[in-house]
């Protein structure tokens, strides 16, 4: 129990019933709007087009070989496509002749603030158990979210 008093874990868990503990000091988590953006930022850097709030209607070519994509009407060649569009991705792979099975699950996360005094979580920590995870975002605040399985929709 002295590792995880360094973690404040101890602080925030009542440890009664609990079967074990995994503790990764250099875990962490990837916040989804900053790596988006540095993907995005890199792929600028090498030359790539980005156009923000245009949607993509269809892509060209074949399922054998994806040659470029279709946004208002425009058809725009490409010598690589990637496809970042997540739940619409199975549609737009239709446009070629692309089928994907695809399991959408609805992301939900809360935003809390702890009142002064009270312990906030240093690094993530997730509970199998509940299927929920927490992690800090600074000032006091962390988000809570519901982890596997998730209803699909």
């Amino acid at each position: 129990m002295q590792d995880l008093a360094s973690t404040r874990i101890a602080d925030l868990v009542d440890p009664e019933d609990v079967a074990a503990v995994v503790h990764e000091p250099d875990g962490g988590y990837a916040d989804p709007v900053h790596a988006t953006e540095a993907f995005v930022a890199a792929f600028k850097e090498l030359g790539g087009e980005f156009r923000s709030k245009t949607p993509v209607e269809a892509l060209t070519g074949d399922s054998k070989r994806v040659t470029g994509l279709k946004v208002r009407g425009e058809t725009i060649e490409a010598d690589l496509v990637v496809s970042a569009s997540g739940p619409w991705a199975g549609r737009l792979g239709e446009s070629v002749g692309i089928g994907m099975a695809l399991r959408i699950v609805r992301e939900q996360d809360t935003v809390w603030e702890a009142r002064p005094g009270r312990p906030v979580p240093e690094g993530p920590i997730s509970s199998a158990v509940d299927a929920i995870y927490l992690r800090p975002l600074g000032n006091r605040r962390f988000v809570v979210g519901r982890g596997f399985p998730k209803r699909i929709l």
